[in-house]
């Protein structure tokens, strides 16, 4: 099971239009068969920085089929439910996005 975080760093102001745009394509990602979690969270002190975790049960290499530049997962980011996402938030950003892939070891699992 490979697992991802991303960090994402927004002007404050733009946070409640990030969180709109993000919600329809966090949706359809976690009803994909092979997403078992998908979760966002917003910084407490950081209005605009939030922090995305997915993890999913194909590897790293299925989740690369595609190639776009500076994207780790681009087969799941060139699905078409995620271009109004990208095209909503990508001119938000006050920086790049910073993407980390992780092996999910199981540790007893969750309590949500």
């Amino acid at each position: 099971m490979l697992g991802f975080k991303a960090e994402i760093f927004v002007d404050p102001s733009n946070a409640d239009a990030f969180i709109a745009a993000l919600k329809p394509a966090a949706d359809k990602a976690f009803a994909e068969p092979e997403c078992t979690l998908f979760q966002a969270y917003q910084v407490d002190d950081e209005p605009g920085h939030f922090v995305l975790i997915e993890n999913w049960t194909e590897d790293k290499e299925w989740l690369m089929t595609a190639s776009l530049p500076n994207v780790t997962f681009a087969k799941q980011v060139t699905k078409p439910y995620y271009k109004p996402y990208l095209d909503a938030t990508e001119p938000m950003f006050v920086k790049p996005r910073q993407i980390t892939a992780f092996k999910v070891l199981d540790m007893g699992g969750s309590k949500m």
